[in-house]
């Protein structure tokens, strides 16, 4: 019953905890572009410290457990900062509210420095708010691994207007944290009382040297060096993206907050539709050549989508998101592309580690890519970050949009080189 617990506690903060940064990154602060990137990035940080967490699990256990206190620390380290989140002051939005309760986009807004400015409570920049989603990600990523949830409450729930949503009433961004910061501080009592753990003998706890020869052991065999050059090669250049595109999702296609917590429930079934096909028809393909249809196939259908969004063609927020639910039967090709590579290379008894340390490698790329990328666009001579050149919505501007997201996708084919890193098996 405790590990259920730890599964259904995870999944509402998982599920949840990223789902706000659309709305109220994007919609109440206003953020630029490149700084909701970055959120979003920063509020998954803490998955590319999971071979840290393994290794503290397995070498220092504590009062003779190695997993129910951490879990009980995750829970309150998660519990304490979604509380600080409950308490902070909002600043007024960005735009100026209408008697509609809609945006007055078209004017000069009311709070320019919502992105940064305090509270009655707390003064918090925009970098510590995300620092602070950060902290509380960082304590479900200890307490146990994911799982999906919560997608429903922000649909329905944070889809005011002034969130980027449709409707007259809605939970602000400190309720939400706060509905969150309840399963958190429940799962620290029931971690410690529910969760069922025996103690570890003086003598069967590994010390250090013996965990660290252990994954030097792993990193000099060629196999599992190579596999884990492309898990961090590979999403390091093929995620260097645009910071244009949330914008472009929220004042082009016009994406309401409902509509895009709803696509992610449908996208979660598609994608589960799509790891059933490829167990019933591609387990004899090639690993190298199933990335290589999927992500040409992605790349295709995401370019399709964006450049007539981008050339006001066709400007649909439902056609704009059906892009996001097509890509998940690729998408479930790669999960199990990624499952099948730590199944490979795991050798019986290491398998927590192997699974840990190629986790903490594969996503160490993300925030790379994403420093990198901030860089490189915003070296274009129009600003891709800012709002206000999406509500002047210019032919000129179009065409930066336009070959901002061209380079993007060249980035992503060029991350296809790192192919012949991995293994030829197929599953």
């Amino acid at each position: 019953a405790g590990f259920l617990m730890q599964y259904f506690a995870v999944g509402v903060i998982y599920g949840g905890l990223p789902g706000t940064v659309y709305g109220f990154f994007l919609g109440y602060l206003n953020v630029p572009g490149y700084v909701y990137a970055t959120a979003g990035v920063v509020t998954t940080l803490p998955w590319s410290f999971k071979f840290f967490f393994g290794l503290m699990n397995d070498c220092l256990p504590v009062n003779g457990y190695s997993r129910k206190p951490y879990m009980v620390f995750g829970w309150a380290l998660c519990c304490a900062t979604l509380v600080v989140l409950n308490r902070v002051g909002l600043p007024d939005p960005y735009w100026c509210v209408g008697a509609d309760g809609n945006y007055l986009k078209h004017q000069e807004p009311c709070n320019p420095s919502a992105a940064s400015a305090g509270g009655e409570f707390l003064r918090l920049s925009i970098s510590e708010y995300a620092m602070l989603m950060c902290l509380a990600a960082l304590g479900y990523v200890i307490a146990d691994v994911a799982a999906d949830g919560s997608t429903a409450l922000i649909a329905f729930c944070m889809n005011g207007k002034l969130y980027n949503g449709t409707f007259d009433w809605s939970l602000s961004f400190n309720d939400v944290m706060g509905i969150f910061a309840v399963p958190a501080g429940l799962m620290v009592p029931l971690s410690w009382f529910l969760v069922v753990e025996e103690k570890v003998q003086p003598g069967e706890r590994k010390s250090l040297r013996s965990y660290l020869k252990e994954v030097w052991g792993l990193i000099t065999s060629k196999a599992f060096f190579f596999v884990i050059m492309f898990q961090f090669w590979e999403p390091f250049v093929g995620r260097i993206s645009t910071p244009a595109g949330g914008l472009v999702k929220s004042e082009w296609a016009g994406v309401k907050n409902l509509q895009n917590q709803l696509f992610s429930l449908v996208a979660l079934f598609v994608f589960s539709f799509g790891l059933w096909q490829v167990k019933k028809h591609f387990l004899n393909t090639s690993w190298r050549m199933m990335l290589l249809g999927t992500s040409v196939l992605i790349n295709v259908m995401d370019a399709t989508l964006a450049f007539l969004t981008i050339f006001d063609v066709v400007r649909n927020q439902y056609f704009y998101l059906g892009e996001s639910i097509l890509d998940e039967i690729p998408a479930a090709a790669n999960f199990v592309i990624g499952t099948f590579i730590v199944v490979e290379m795991a050798d019986k008894g290491n398998e927590g580690l192997t699974y840990g340390l190629m986790t903490t490698v594969a996503n160490l790329g993300t925030p790379f890519a994403r420093a990198v990328g901030n860089q490189i666009f915003g070296l274009f001579p129009a600003n891709l970050s800012d709002a206000a050149n999406y509500v002047a919505d210019t032919q000129d501007f179009r065409q930066t949009v336009a070959t901002s997201f061209a380079v993007s996708y060249l980035f992503s084919f060029l991350s296809l080189i790192f192919l012949f890193l991995l293994l030829t098996c197929k599953m």
